[in-house]
């Protein structure tokens, strides 16, 4: 939570209050966000790495996200459902690509799934270059760690150098 809550600085009590008031009931016991997040194999890390940084903004960052990811029962909304397919995309691999990304969580997360799928949940043909050349969804989140907000025009840079031709490598 202290990396969510990075650079709140005097507003850290009602930050801190209010994140936690989100998250567990009056008894102290795990509030639906959690139970869902939980049920699905995304622990706070996760969270809290993609969120880093969110400061004042977290709880709206956090259910920005949270309504992007799950409906109203808890059940994975289609941008989610396209990453994690099998053989796609983990919840870890994502949380790594979009680390740091704080208050614009939802925004990544949505130019990141632009890049890689269309409406109906395909792969692009710009994810499928990345196959074609043998990355896996690893090896992309390896290579983009951090990216954070950055991530789909990163990822959009780097597949214009390996679809290069070796000869416009050389001169890169």
């Amino acid at each position: 939570m202290s990396s969510i809550l990075h650079g709140v600085g005097a507003k850290v009590p009602k930050a801190f209050k209010d994140l936690y008031n989100l998250w567990f009931d009056v008894e102290e016991n795990k509030a639906q966000y959690l139970k869902t997040l939980e049920k699905e194999g995304i622990n706070l890390t996760n969270v809290s790495d993609i969120l880093h940084g969110a400061g004042a903004n977290a709880v709206k960052a956090f259910k920005d996200l949270y309504d992007l990811w799950f409906d109203e029962q808890g059940n994975k909304k289609k941008h989610l459902k396209h990453f994690v397919k099998k053989k796609g995309f983990t919840v870890h691999n994502l949380s790594g690509i979009l680390s740091r990304s704080g208050a614009n969580a939802k925004d990544a997360f949505e130019k990141l799934h632009g890049v890689c799928f269309n409406d109906k949940g395909e792969r692009t043909k710009f994810l499928d270059d990345f196959y074609n050349a043998d990355f896996e969804p690893g090896h992309l989140s390896c290579m983009l760690c951090g990216a954070g907000v950055h991530a789909s025009s990163i990822l959009k840079r780097f597949h214009s150098v390996v679809l290069m031709t070796k000869e416009k490598r050389q001169n890169f």
